[in-house]
């Protein structure tokens, strides 16, 4: 079964960069990402354009590689789910599952940073980590 994922175009997007950066753990091919979207021009993708991503729910979450400019609020914004995803949820879902509690610091990413992007935000209270 397909879920759709709302995508918000940011600056300098392509349809390749999208397709490479949202990596489904089924995968998402470009041609699926024009089939879900037939009004919409992609070889000329115009900025806060909405595109419908379609993936499967497999494995709770998908990767999302960071590009220049990116935040935790942009990546948020622009990753609009059905079930708003929030800043707290991506922070608290990366700290859970990296080896490497220490070393992560989400307030400045790097480029080409790999981040776990949940497909929906947790159901319980929970408490940011400093």
């Amino acid at each position: 079964m397909h879920t759709v994922l709302k995508y918000t175009v940011q600056p300098g997007d392509t349809l390749a960069l999208i397709t490479i950066s949202i990596r489904a753990s089924a995968g998402v091919k470009a041609k699926e990402v024009i089939k879900a979207n037939p009004q919409v021009n992609v070889a000329f993708l115009s900025e806060r354009t909405l595109l419908k991503i379609p993936y499967c729910c497999a494995g709770g979450h998908f990767i999302y590689q960071t590009r220049i400019g990116d935040s935790v609020t942009s990546i948020c914004e622009g990753l609009a789910n059905a079930a708003s995803l929030t800043v707290l949820d991506l922070i608290n879902h990366n700290y859970a599952i990296s080896k490497h509690k220490a070393l992560l610091d989400l307030s400045k990413l790097k480029l080409n940073q790999v981040l776990s992007v949940p497909y929906s935000p947790a159901l319980h209270d929970v408490t940011a980590i400093p």
